[in-house]
């Protein structure tokens, strides 16, 4: 008899399997997207062919991932995923006009993306450098202030991260000085980003007692 188990002359109906919850929580979650975390879509960003078939999280973005991105204010837009939200003026810092602006968000004392920050912030020192002051403290606030007003030319961030992404310029700003004033004593020199003056007085400087002493 279908549907029956007959043992021992005893015939017994055999009940039909339940329509389980996880079946239906199944079914119905198929026709949900899943939504990736922003760390794994840094992850995914940054993955290369080989490495996306090491790690089952680097893997190309679906596209309708890429649409719902775009539309969700959770995820932060970055240049390296080819995800670029529309900004409003309340929505971030920076030209809302101009589309080549790179989005930047703090990562510690530094910046994430990492290497286009900190070469946006060499080009910024050498927009002007007339003074010749050897680290970046002995700068003027003025000058300071004009070099970030550069450094927003060239980046754009939500505004709840304008008091970090001003610390983080000011910290990352003095180590990326340092670097390129040391190079340029290597060399011997006037880089051509930097005025007669301040070669004049660098040059004084390094050749001091006190910059002497430093250096033993």
């Amino acid at each position: 008899m279908r549907g029956s188990v007959t043992a021992a002359g005893v015939s017994a109906q055999v009940p039909p399997p339940p329509y389980s919850q996880a079946s239906q929580t199944q079914q119905t979650n198929a026709h949900i997207p899943e939504l990736i975390p922003i760390a794994n879509l840094r992850v995914m960003c940054h993955a290369s062919p080989s490495t996306s078939q090491q790690n089952p999280q680097a893997q190309q973005i679906p596209q309708p991932l890429i649409h719902q991105a775009q539309s969700n204010p959770l995820f932060i837009s970055s240049p390296a995923c080819g995800l670029h939200t529309a900004a409003s003026s309340s929505s971030a810092v920076g030209n809302d006009a101009d589309d080549t602006l790179i989005w930047i968000e703090p990562d510690g004392d530094g910046f994430w993306p990492h290497k286009p920050a900190i070469e946006g912030i060499a080009a910024c020192i050498k927009t002007k450098f007339e003074e010749g002051k050897p680290s970046w403290k002995k700068f003027s606030t003025a000058t300071r202030d004009m070099w970030f007003e550069e450094f927003q030319k060239k980046f754009r961030w939500p505004p709840r991260h304008n008091a970090a992404v001003r610390e983080n310029f000011e910290k990352r700003g003095a180590g990326r000085l340092a670097q390129m004033l040391q190079k340029v004593r290597k060399d011997g020199r006037k880089p051509s980003w930097m005025g007669d003056s301040a070669w004049a007085d660098l040059n004084k400087y390094w050749q001091s007692q006190e910059f002497k002493q430093k250096s033993d």
